[in-house]
């Protein structure tokens, strides 16, 4: 079974959304899955690859000067919920 037979690319047409007895395979629809199928290999592939060679370092540091640290935070936006009641 060879690729460039046109039958080959009309039964990889799999996005029918009717009846099959009013549908019509064609080779522009297996093409599109084709491509489909090619960009979302892709995809997964270099995702997969990014996902285990990522490393991310974490840096933290404190900051020491508090004269300058200035908090601006309405009053009504804290809450005293209680978490017994009694």
């Amino acid at each position: 079974m060879g690729t460039n037979n046109p039958s080959f690319l009309s039964k990889l047409d799999i996005f029918p959304k009717i009846d099959s007895s009013f549908t019509r395979c064609s080779p522009a629809g297996g093409t599109v899955s084709m491509l489909t199928y090619l960009v979302i290999g892709f995809v997964l592939f270099f995702e997969t690859v990014e996902y285990f060679s990522e490393e991310i370092v974490y840096n933290y540091s404190v900051d020491t000067v508090f004269d300058k640290l200035k908090i601006e935070y309405k009053c009504g936006h804290y809450s005293g919920d209680s978490l017994f009641n009694e």
